[in-house]
């Protein structure tokens, strides 16, 4: 399922999310904003260069069980997502089956 992302990390968040594995022990999360008032935290997996613009990336990470907040709680899904940290905005999708719950 495809959302738009209406919000979220700036590259340096991208970036620690990468390197900051844990902070206080647990993994480091994320925070994306998208369509229909949802809120999902995220662990990010890969962050790759799209365009060689450092302001454009293809991000795949899990979203961990219960991150939505909004309209429902989810299981964890797997996704996929392009990414402008210049606008903060691009696009999610989540996998239909479940992810891992880091």
């Amino acid at each position: 399922m495809r959302h738009k992302i209406k919000n979220g990390p700036s590259k340096l968040d991208l970036i620690q999310s990468l390197f900051l594995q844990q902070q206080n022990g647990k993994p480091y999360r994320v925070t994306f904003y998208l369509d229909g008032n949802l809120i999902y935290t995220a662990f990010l997996r890969t962050v790759k260069d799209e365009d060689g613009s450092k302001e454009r990336w293809i991000i795949s990470g899990s979203t961990p069980s219960n991150s939505c907040e909004g309209k429902s709680k989810i299981p964890p899904r797997n996704f996929r997502a392009y990414y402008r940290t210049d606008k903060r905005e691009g696009f999610m999708d989540l996998d239909e089956d479940e992810g891992e719950d880091d």
